[in-house]
């Protein structure tokens, strides 16, 4: 079952609109952190989000979906920081712009929709993206720009600060 965030769902019509709903977004990004983003995007959504680092997670990177208690985001412990960031930064895209995922019910187990992700990965072109990955992951380079702008230092230095 396929369920989408409560935030309004928001249908861009090229990558200027991406950009333009990034641009939008309200954060001091010169004090940027994963988890302080991440519970940015929770205020933003009104769901608590869970990031979950998975050891058995290669390919893909990281997954997301909605439970009872809020949206959880999968993301491969086999990643250098900056691929773990970006990485992230796509699931929390997908959240905030309202995107459909996969819902668990509290009888279901999170491992078999991790199964199901390892499975169809096996079988699927990493070069075709549907267009919610295709924005996903636009805005999430796209917050990258943004947070190396709002920076003194180099990526390289504010990696260093970024607490996953």
């Amino acid at each position: 079952m396929s369920q989408t965030s409560d935030h309004p769902k928001w249908q861009p019509d090229s990558i200027s609109s991406v950009e333009k709903r990034v641009n939008e977004i309200d954060y001091d990004f010169s004090k940027f952190t994963v988890q302080d983003f991440t519970k940015w995007v929770a205020a933003q959504t009104g769901r608590i989000i869970f990031l979950e680092k998975c050891e058995e997670l290669k390919y893909p990177t990281g997954f997301w979906f909605l439970s009872d208690e809020g949206a959880h985001v999968f993301y491969s412990a086999h990643l250098n920081q900056i691929l773990e960031t970006i990485t992230i930064l796509h699931e929390l895209m997908h959240i905030f712009l309202g995107h459909e995922t996969k819902y668990i019910s509290a009888q279901q187990s999170p491992l078999l929709l991790l199964e199901e992700c390892l499975v169809g990965a096996s079988t699927r072109n990493p070069l075709e993206r549907n267009g919610e990955d295709n924005e996903a992951e636009n805005a999430a380079l796209l917050l990258l720009r943004r947070i190396e702008a709002s920076q003194t230092n180099s990526m390289s230095d504010v990696l260093n600060f970024m607490d996953i």
